[in-house]
């Protein structure tokens, strides 16, 4: 083309372009994780952010991080729109090279970039002002690095690369012990994933710890607020994990990877009982914010949290905040869930959203459901008192002396010992008489318990002529495939209709496969034992 005068024709005003884009509605959450990816992405492993107040106004932040840092080059491009390493990359969490810069210009006038690479110890220094742009008849380029310390007295020993917003005319208006709260809370969520896998990150010299609405993670805030409540300020770190209504349920797949959805309800320490949505525990885990709202992840980096119109069938109810949903997917699939330029928000399209609306209808159903049976005071708690008969019968079969009452000092040390059973239930006493009525003769006692340490599934001890067996329900393999079976058999005709068979399906298998591995070991140090089985299974009707 040719230019007939001076004038530009280039498709983009970009000194407009600049000012234009501080509104582009970013919160600061959303700003401040941009830069966090931009860390990530380098590979750093601790990231710390400091909020800088002078005479009780917020003067500028800082971000530092220990990653890959960036050469001459790189710095000045790193200060440009669109200039990405990963630029419409199908791998990692950055993809378009807009976002740190547009969440900065968002809150401020002046970006600070400070970068080198591992083992150099002088810092480049190079920025762009957008109060220089505006007074500037056109656009300005960006100045070339030089050597430059930036003006912050507490600058990480190992950081590489210091980015600093100022002229900071957009911060909140909210007191800064306020906004940080927030930031706790948002980060925490957005990085949940990296933060349990070892990232350190930080805010003014106070970790942010990972926050998981699924309540899926362990170690967790969600962890340390039930903790201190339940168990007591000093007491040790306990996971409180979800009942799981559907793990890792396949959406879509596409070039051999696979989006998924999750959706669980709450554990009973969170949903207690109806009309605690709204008290202080459920404040400290933010639990109106969970209401109705779905978490989607790409490559492990929250970029949604919001609610699907429609989505559920029908519209949000309060007990939908007992009910967290997860989608997690690859930047394969991008077009399908509408990621956009500045990753602030998510929006389903086309035949992905209606996979996604079917499966949520159904098992946001189901967690409704099983939440009312709890609260309606349905049992909840596996019955072993069918399969304790069950194996009496066989104890009989396999060994004849077995219904033999023992001597009375050994009658009394099993009563003992099962009124204590009974006790750690949190049974009453006249529940507890019936307990050991029923119990005293059987072989083998099996009870729930939540006070094994959290990685034993299984504890057996020997009570005279009896084997106890207690089952943590707080292990994976009890929440995951001997609960949810047992929810199974206590629904009704019409909760079934919405169950899928094929996850009933995988509970059991996993429940058939765990018995293999048990009789397997047991095969290996009994003589004959597989011999002995077949004589039981043909003996014993088990539906009964």
């Amino acid at each position: 083309m040719n230019a007939h005068n001076s004038q530009s024709f280039a498709p983009i005003n970009i000194r407009q372009f600049l000012i234009s884009a501080r509104d582009a509605g970013y919160e600061l959450a959303e700003g401040f994780s941009e830069i966090v990816d931009n860390a990530i992405q380098a590979q750093a492993s601790r990231i710390d952010i400091l909020i800088e107040e002078k005479n009780g106004e917020v003067n500028a932040v800082y971000f530092c991080d220990n990653g890959t840092g960036m050469d001459a080059v790189t710095l000045r491009k790193y200060l440009r729109l669109g200039e990405s390493g990963s630029w419409l990359s199908d791998k990692g969490i950055s993809k378009y090279g807009v976002g740190a810069k547009m969440s900065a210009y968002n809150t401020g006038l002046r970006i600070d970039a400070y970068s080198r690479k591992p083992g150099e110890s002088d810092l480049l220094h190079t920025h762009y002002d957008l109060e220089e742009l505006m007074a500037a008849d056109e656009a300005c380029d960006i100045p070339e690095p030089t050597p430059s310390v930036p003006n912050l007295l507490t600058l990480p020993a190992d950081a590489n690369t210091i980015i600093s917003w100022s002229k900071l005319d957009k911060w909140p208006t909210q007191r800064l012990s306020t906004v940080t709260t927030n930031l706790h809370y948002e980060l925490g969520r957005i990085f949940r994933k990296f933060i349990n896998m070892g990232l350190k990150l930080t805010l003014n010299g106070q970790d942010i710890k990972s926050f998981d609405p699924t309540l899926q993670l362990s170690g967790t805030l969600n962890d340390e607020i039930l903790s201190k409540s339940y168990l007591g300020e000093d007491a040790p770190l306990k996971h409180f994990g979800p009942t799981f209504i559907c793990q890792n349920e396949p959406l879509m797949e596409v070039d051999g990877e696979v989006a998924t959805l999750t959706v669980v309800l709450a554990p009973e320490e969170v949903t207690r009982r109806a009309g605690m949505g709204g008290d202080a525990l459920a404040k400290a885990l933010k639990l109106k914010s969970n209401q109705g709202n779905v978490s989607f992840l790409r490559s492990g980096r929250e970029i949604g949290y919001s609610n699907i119109p429609g989505g559920f069938g029908r519209g949000v109810l309060a007990e939908d905040r007992f009910i967290s949903i997860e989608v997690s997917f690859s930047p394969k699939f991008d077009t399908h869930f509408g990621t956009r330029m500045v990753k602030r928000g998510v929006e389903a399209k086309g035949t992905m959203r209606k996979i996604l609306k079917e499966k949520l209808k159904i098992y946001v159903g189901v967690a409704n459901k099983m939440l009312r049976q709890r609260w309606d005071d349905a049992p909840t708690s596996v019955d072993f008192d069918q399969v304790e008969v069950a194996v009496e019968r066989l104890e009989t079969l396999f060994n004849k002396t077995a219904a033999l009452t023992g001597n009375q000092e050994d009658q009394q040390n099993k009563m003992r010992r099962l009124v204590e059973l009974a006790t750690e239930s949190g049974l009453t006493d006249d529940e507890v008489n019936d307990y050991c009525n029923r119990k005293i003769e059987r072989p083998f006692i099996l009870n729930q318990v939540s006070n094994l340490p959290h990685n034993t599934f299984l504890d057996f001890e020997q009570n005279a002529d009896q084997t106890i067996i207690r089952v943590n329900e707080e292990h994976s393999i009890f929440r995951t495939v001997w609960k949810p079976l047992y929810e199974v058999t206590q629904a009704t005709d019409d909760d079934l209709k919405l169950l899928n068979p094929a996850d009933t399906a995988k509970f059991s298998l996993q429940s058939l496969n765990l018995m293999l591995i048990a009789f397997a070991r047991i095969e290996l140090s009994t003589d004959e034992w597989a011999e002995e089985l077949n004589h039981l299974i043909d003996q014993v009707e088990l539906k009964k």
